[in-house]
């Protein structure tokens, strides 16, 4: 499920149950959950933080009874809190729940509902499901495979709900790892590391852990290598450690965007092209393919090639042998190829528009590189790297990153991943120094700059309520009936925060 969050967590619309909240009593319960939130770091007894966290939560989706689960290093469960059977025991919890459910969720990494888990096929053959007869079932993981956040009730859960869920799930893995089950001095990357020349690739999660194994093993290997993953997840970065931590790392690292390449000139650029062979070749041009040699030639967004380069691309990956424009003389480059995309290139090469033999070459050693929204626990300690690099370029006082803002920096969805993060970060930089603070404020994110001081919480949730109101706008196209009707507001109240906030529509 993807969720595209703001900086501050929103308000969500909770579903009703049937003695329906208060709008008032609702929007406290989320204020309380946002301020639990951002208690994480400084709290010495998480667990009680999660357990508050847990029934403002049940409260909020309108469940029955709910529960927070992690793993252990052997693979027990431990029960950190629940709510709505708290006096059945541990033992008993585990029976009224579906241990099914959890596993599925554990299995599938992501969140898993069912308005009703008796008649549903997925999960009705789970004895635990027969036996307690449940009904509707949001799991979300706690990432990476820590454990999950477990609600269950009569009603089903409505999207907002389960966005909620998810948000939370992803807030306590920083906290459960680090403080529950004290993997926080644990580095599951270090071995790699010690392979790899990877100075600047920040995180020490599970899922970066799996990149650098399979970076560490490439690297040896004179062989081609596939980097997929969504944009602006660090491939490039990816694809230049591998090149600097294999034998070929003493030739040259080419680069070359295949997507900037314009189709008339694109086999020049890569193989060359003798004099005259078109109108801008006055004299003998050499190619990426030859200027690669010894080295790396790396094919950033390769699914952007153009059809007919495809082929050339495959016979030099196949032998090593191309030929130059307008030239009938075979050439050799010894290159070591490495490509990325963000394309499903294997849907490309379902539909037609990229060469199944060319695909089949480059994805026999592939690696994806996740998301932030898969390495949610990395997000903080990527954000105090940016930022330290930021300062230094620009030139500006070191500064620190206040830990609000690094919690709604860890909660929040980055759709541009790491790019998208960096230059929030930047431009927090470029408020922050303007100021003369040492620390960046949640503030200095949103662009603030009315005030050098650090924000009230009051001015923190008129902020997320505007942007919240904004956001809700923007998918109705502006249609503020729409718009009052997925908020759960009247439409006098929904034209009132419009007037309140200053939002043209």
């Amino acid at each position: 499920m993807t969720v595209h969050l703001d900086i501050m967590p929103q308000t969500f619309r909770a579903k009703q149950p049937r003695d329906a909240q208060m709008p008032t009593q609702q929007t406290h319960l989320e204020r309380d959950i946002y301020r639990r939130l951002l208690d994480v770091r400084s709290e010495a007894d998480s667990r009680d933080i999660i357990g508050e966290v847990l029934t403002l939560l049940v409260a909020i989706t309108g469940s029955e009874r709910g529960f927070v689960e992690c793993r252990c290093i052997d693979g027990k469960q431990r029960v950190l809190a629940a709510t709505g059977m708290e006096q059945d025991g541990v033992d008993n919890i585990l029976t009224r729940i579906s241990t099914g459910i959890v596993a599925e969720t554990l299995s599938q990494g992501e969140v898993l509902h069912t308005t009703s888990a008796v008649f549903d096929e997925r999960f009705n053959q789970f004895a635990s499901v027969r036996r307690a007869s449940i009904q509707a079932v949001a799991c979300a993981p706690i990432q990476p495979s820590l454990g999950v956040v477990y609600l269950q009730g009569p009603d089903p859960f409505d999207e907002e709900a389960l966005h909620v869920v998810e948000r939370v799930a992803g807030a306590l893995a920083p906290l459960i790892a680090r403080d529950v089950l004290g993997r926080g001095s644990q580095d599951p990357t270090s071995k790699w590391r010690s392979m790899l020349k990877a100075r600047r690739v920040v995180g020490r999660s599970k899922a970066m852990a799996d990149v650098l194994r399979h970076a560490a093993l490439f690297a040896a290997q004179p062989v081609t290598v596939l980097l997929t993953g969504p944009t602006g997840t660090g491939k490039s970065m990816l694809a230049r450690v591998i090149h600097d931590s294999s034998p070929q790392a003493k030739g040259p690292f080419i680069s070359i965007n295949c997507a900037t390449l314009p189709a008339n000139l694109a086999e020049s650029e890569l193989f060359g092209a003798e004099a005259g062979a078109h109108s801008t070749a006055v004299r003998r041009i050499p190619g990426k393919v030859e200027a690669a040699s010894g080295g790396t030639l790396f094919l950033d967004e390769v699914g952007e090639l153009p059809p007919e380069v495809q082929a050339k691309i495959l016979e030099f990956a196949q032998s090593g042998n191309y030929y130059r424009l307008g030239s009938t003389t075979q050439q050799q480059s010894v290159a070591r190829i490495i490509a990325a995309t963000n394309r499903d290139l294997d849907g490309d090469m379902r539909d037609g528009s990229f060469r199944e033999d060319l695909f089949h070459r480059l994805s026999g050693f592939g690696i994806r590189v996740p998301s932030l929204a898969e390495r949610r626990e990395d997000i903080t300690a990527l954000a105090d790297s940016l930022l330290a690099r930021a300062c230094k370029e620009m030139e500006v006082p070191v500064l620190r990153l206040h830990r609000q803002a690094a919690v709604a920096l860890a909660v929040r969805e980055w759709p541009g991943n790491v790019r998208e993060l960096d230059n929030a970060v930047r431009r927090a930089v470029v408020f922050a120094a303007s100021e003369g603070v040492s620390e960046v404020m949640t503030h200095h994110f949103q662009g603030s700059t009315d005030s050098p001081t650090p924000i009230t919480y009051g001015d923190a949730t008129r902020e997320f309520q505007k942007q919240l109101l904004v956001n809700a706008l923007a998918a109705a196209d502006g249609n503020v009936l729409l718009t009052s009707q997925r908020l759960g507001l009247a439409r006098s109240h929904v034209y009132a925060l419009i007037k309140e906030h200053g939002i043209n529509h």
